[in-house]
């Protein structure tokens, strides 16, 4: 069973890398390097890192779900 655990674990941390590779730091609106306006704190980020966000949220939520099924 700890293998197949650690199978799955390393096979999301795959995707969730490749995801990130290819979708969030690609990402164009984020990569304006010629926009004189700084950066602050509590600006509306692109669509892709929000909805990045929004995954990892999910993400989170079902491994803590997961994580109380093992434990009952």
């Amino acid at each position: 069973m700890q293998e197949m655990v650690e199978a799955l674990a390393e096979r999301l941390l795959d995707l969730h890398c490749r995801l990130l590779g290819l979708y969030v730091l690609q990402d164009a609106d984020s990569l304006n390097w010629e926009s004189q306006h700084a950066f602050f704190e509590g600006q509306r980020g692109s669509f892709t890192v929000q909805m990045w966000w929004f995954y990892m949220q999910g993400m989170q939520n079902i491994e803590y779900k997961i994580q109380l099924y093992v434990m009952q």
